[in-house]
């Protein structure tokens, strides 16, 4: 799934407050998602843009990968379910290309 949020993103623009505010963003995915074990977390720039990418583990054994592009007025969310057992390696790749045009 793809979600449109519109939200003032200053915050992921400024190094001194960028890792706070990607802990925010985990907590409000942590907090909607039953038994969240994160597996991996990243904060970058993905053509100008923070990017922070997610995988977790939900309590029936689901993966969760999440991409979240953080543009000054609005954020983007791709989030994939990859079903217990289940390779991520493609949610992984799909995650990775989605991401702002070249400048």
């Amino acid at each position: 799934a793809v979600t449109r949020a519109r939200v003032t993103n200053v915050d992921a623009y400024r190094t001194a407050s960028r890792e706070a505010y990607a802990d925010q963003i985990e907590r409000g995915i942590s907090s909607t998602v039953r038994g969240y074990r994160r597996i991996a977390r990243k904060l970058a720039e993905q053509n100008g843009t923070p990017a922070l990418d997610l995988e977790a583990r939900r309590a029936d054994g689901a993966t969760i990968v999440v991409r979240v592009l953080l543009f000054w007025t609005y954020a983007l969310a791709l989030a994939i379910e990859v079903p217990a057992g289940t390779d991520a390696g493609e949610a992984r790749a799909i995650a990775a290309k989605f991401a702002p045009p070249k400048k």
